[in-house]
């Protein structure tokens, strides 16, 4: 699987290189440590780089991607670099198509009063790419990171379930898959709407629960296949909801989700659960 790992050299960029060294399993990824250096007119935060000479951002950036380079092939990744001029999510976007890579990574550290948010480049990317797009917020600790699926017996679902078991280490990864299956509450109470976490007798939850059962167990043979250790999750309630709640009693690094694929003028469309996660994940992976 060939990756376009993007960097600066900041610290959310060097948070979704650790990401990658820790999940991927580098006997069967190739990276290609990417840099742009922008042209146009920059985010607010990055004015005080664009005002710098282009020599000194072109520097930069080499600079950067050496680095990753570097400390990848430390890592254990066949890993080569590359600098481009041009706008960063078109160009990155171009580069992925160029070199046939099926995901882009990238680091997105922003935040506003404790509230995770993203940057225009990963915002471009995630409703542009045609590939998958893997978003980073925060880099895991330890040496092993667990992993939580979302599924939902869509075509996009499964397809993402294919992306994680061609990226991840399954010696690494311990995965949980989960599948959330909706009812329909008699009260509502937001942020999630309409959402009843039980049913009202046991015949109905396990109508229910029949679907996403069947789901979850598809997608965990799929990854057992793979070698995967995989545990399987069905609950009722917001798909959202349910997946960030198992991230944070689990500890996990990665949610993977789908996206809603590609509409009639070739662009990436996300769905409410992909673009929820992203949000609020420590970090996503949304496969196409």
């Amino acid at each position: 699987m060939r990756v376009v790992y993007a960097t600066d050299g900041g610290a959310a960029a060097l948070d979704a290189g650790r990401l990658l060294e820790l999940l991927a399993d580098p006997a069967r990824v190739q990276v290609t440590a990417a840099s742009v250096v922008a042209d146009g007119l920059p985010e607010l935060r990055y004015l005080g780089a664009a005002l710098r000479s282009d020599e000194a951002r072109r520097r930069s950036a080499d600079e950067a991607v050496d680095r990753a380079v570097e400390q990848l092939g430390s890592a254990g990744f066949e890993a080569d670099g590359a600098v481009h001029d041009g706008r960063p999510a078109a160009t990155l976007i171009a580069l992925a198509g160029e070199v046939d890579a099926q995901l882009i990574v990238m680091g997105s550290g922003v935040r506003w009063f404790g509230v995770r948010l993203l940057g225009s480049v990963s915002t471009s990317l995630l409703h542009t790419a045609p590939m998958s797009v893997l978003v980073t917020h925060q880099a895991p600790h330890g040496t092993s990171a667990g992993v939580v699926v979302g599924v939902d017996g869509s075509d996009h679902a499964m397809r993402a379930v294919d992306v994680a078991a061609e990226l991840l280490d399954a010696q690494r990864c311990p995965v949980t898959v989960l599948a959330a299956a909706k009812l329909l509450a008699p009260r509502l109470s937001p942020p999630y709407t309409g959402y009843a976490t039980r049913a009202p007798s046991p015949e109905v939850e396990a109508e229910v629960l029949a679907p996403a059962r069947e789901h979850a167990e598809r997608a965990a043979e799929r990854l057992g296949a793979a070698g995967f250790s995989v545990d399987t999750q069905v609950v009722m309630g917001h798909p959202v909801k349910r997946l960030l709640a198992e991230i944070d009693n689990s500890g996990a690094a990665l949610a993977v989700v789908g996206s809603r694929g590609i509409d009639a003028v070739d662009r990436a469309v996300l769905g409410s659960v992909s673009d929820q996660m992203v949000r609020h994940a420590p970090a996503t992976l949304v496969g196409r």
